[in-house]
């Protein structure tokens, strides 16, 4: 295959334009077209060409229609460079090359393209972008669970953004309906809209990433959500409104919108630790981030010897008959505060309302070693603190809490990753 020249090919991309409804081609200039993708704000409509651009189409060069009212940005840098007629489509595959160093290298188009991109607002081009942020953060996040060891991976996208989620995303027999939200780094985007349909999901999240504007590189990313199968948080009731008014200027309630801050969110800077909150940490970082926590602990006063071995880091030490009422100098060796935020369980008092419920009505508990060490810190601060001793119920539950924890430490840690730092 001849080598088509960077000039040449773009010449008859932007050369042709097919209008939306209408059989019928314009031919015209690459000059003449960033000027009036300037003028008219990325869109060509029909009423901008006079009449002696249209002309009829040529089938011998119909695949050629690069460009269909759509934005100049990336979508036309794909349809380029994946052109059957051109070999650019191994460099454009390239994760290292980004679409604008392609196009800075176009002699015809490139200052046009360069100062339309410093000029415009962020909103121009923005359902591509959106899009191709989206497909980099599955790509990230899917290559992060693929080297974990998931194989079982389905992605599952929206059609309508009617029910609270853009992803349904499923690994290791977990599903995450996830809300996607993006700003610029350079933003100063304080709040962010959610569906009120999102919380109706066992294991709905929301992640707001930011991204470099001119690289697109993600990160640091925002959290909220839960571990799986916890339910959302609460959304509160800062109830969103209609961003144009009436004929008054009343700006309407959006009734099933709410709006969070950032400061609701966990600031989380991987893509890995992302999908550990997604989809749980291996039970071998739980015990790694356990056994951080222990040799930093203070030692209880009064505590029995296996409390003391147990602190000293032999985990098989805990007895098997460990139960609620014995558990209490076990339960704060650990700072089930300090697990809540380094886990992203969001706020502990939130967290161990919602496990709690769920456990009452499920019959037991979940989580990792360190997910269910932390919730019996966290019962027992409550308990501590309550007018009343648990009631016989509550006690066989937490004496199940205990059995489970004793189970998840003397099973060994499963799994490679070492992801807590």
């Amino acid at each position: 295959m001849d080598q088509i020249d960077d000039a040449d090919c773009l010449d008859r991309a932007l050369g042709y334009l097919l209008f939306a409804g209408a059989q019928q081609l314009v031919q015209l200039d690459p000059q003449t077209c960033g000027e009036l993708l300037g003028q008219y704000e990325g869109r060509i409509s029909e009423a901008a060409f006079n009449a002696r651009y249209i002309c009829t189409v040529d089938p011998g060069r119909e695949s050629e229609l690069l460009l269909r009212q759509a934005f100049l940005g990336a979508r036309l840098c794909q349809r380029l460079f994946e052109h059957p007629c051109s070999d650019m489509g191994s460099d454009y595959a390239n994760p290292s090359t980004d679409d604008q160093s392609h196009f800075s290298r176009l002699p015809h188009v490139g200052k046009q393209l360069g100062s339309m991109k410093n000029d415009q607002p962020d909103y121009f081009s923005s359902s591509v972008q959106e899009n191709i942020l989206e497909h980099q953060f599955l790509a990230a996040l899917t290559s992060s669970l693929w080297r974990r060891g998931f194989r079982d991976i389905e992605v599952l996208r929206a059609e309508v953004d009617a029910f609270g989620h853009d992803l349904v995303v499923e690994a290791g027999g977990v599903v995450r309906h996830i809300q996607l939200k993006a700003s610029s780094r350079l933003a100063k985007t304080a709040r962010v809209k959610i569906n009120t349909r999102l919380s109706l999901k066992p294991s709905g999240c929301v992640i707001w990433y930011l991204y470099d504007p001119d690289t697109l590189e993600l990160g640091p990313f925002r959290w909220f959500g839960n571990r799986p199968g916890a339910g959302l948080p609460d959304l509160g009731n800062q109830v969103a409104k209609h961003t144009k008014g009436d004929g008054m200027g009343n700006k309407a309630e959006r009734k099933a919108i709410r709006e969070l801050t950032k400061a609701r969110f966990t600031v989380v800077d991987t893509i890995d630790k992302i999908a550990s909150l997604l989809f749980g940490y291996p039970s071998v970082s739980e015990i790694q981030l356990i056994r951080q926590q222990l040799a930093q602990s203070d030692l209880p006063e009064g505590a029995p010897d296996w409390v003391h071995q147990v602190r000293g880091g032999n985990l098989g030490a805990v007895p098997d008959a460990l139960d609620w009422n014995n558990s209490l100098r076990f339960a704060h060796l650990v700072d089930g505060y300090g697990i809540c935020e380094i886990l992203g369980l969001g706020d502990p008092f939130e967290f161990e309302a919602r496990t709690l419920e769920n456990a009452q009505a499920a019959g037991t508990w979940t989580g990792g070693p360190a997910v269910l060490w932390a919730t019996l810190f966290l019962e027992h601060r409550r308990w501590r603190t309550a007018p009343i001793d648990p009631y016989p119920e509550m006690v066989v539950l937490l004496d199940r809490l205990c059995q489970q924890l004793v189970g998840s430490l003397k099973e060994g840690p499963k799994g490679k990753d070492q992801l807590i730092p």
